[in-house]
This record gives C-alpha cells, sequence and structure tokens, in this order.
C-alpha cells in the first residue's frame, strides 16, 4: 500500500467516525451493517484499513433506508441520501 493509500484510509476512516458519531450508532453497529466484526470495524476508523467498494455502496443504501424510514423529506437528488462529510 502506497503513502498516498494510507492517508487516504485514514482520511476515510476519520470520516466513517464522524458520521457514525452524529447518527448516534456504535462502532458495533456500523460493523454489523457492513458485516464485519467490531475489530475490523475499528481498523477501518483508523484507517488500518480501507473501506472496499461494496462496503461504501452498503452504506449509502443503509443511509438512504435510515432517511426513508425515519421520515426525511425524499428529493430528485441522490445528494439527500449521501452522508455529510464535512469536518
Amino acid at each position: 500500500m502506497t503513502e498516498e493509500q494510507k492517508l487516504i484510509n485514514v482520511q476515510i476512516g476519520k470520516r466513517l467516525q464522524t458520521v457514525r458519531e452524529n447518527m448516534g450508532y456504535t462502532q458495533e453497529a456500523f460493523a454489523e451493517v457492513l458485516s464485519v466484526d467490531a475489530g475490523h470495524y475499528q481498523k477501518l476508523e483508523r484507517g488500518l484499513y480501507g473501506l472496499s467498494t461494496d462496503k461504501l455502496l452498503t452504506l449509502l443504501m443503509w443511509n438512504c433506508f435510515l432517511r426513508t424510514a425515519t421520515g426525511k423529506k425524499e428529493t430528485d437528488s441522490s445528494k439527500e441520501c449521501l452522508p455529510t462529510w464535512d469536518n
């Protein structure tokens, strides 16, 4: 893994942690959504592992489901279902 990829993994991990905390979920809950164990998920947040495309898509679909299930306004824009990565 290149140094650039390591930095990207760390940035994604920090953002993943921020989104999870803002949503009020535990690491265990996010690990379950991603079908990984808690130890693997912790390594994702620390940037030791990269987030695969299929796991990223799983998170995006889960977020869209939660928005719909909790009565969030649906729009034509897919951006409404994307997590906020702002820090």
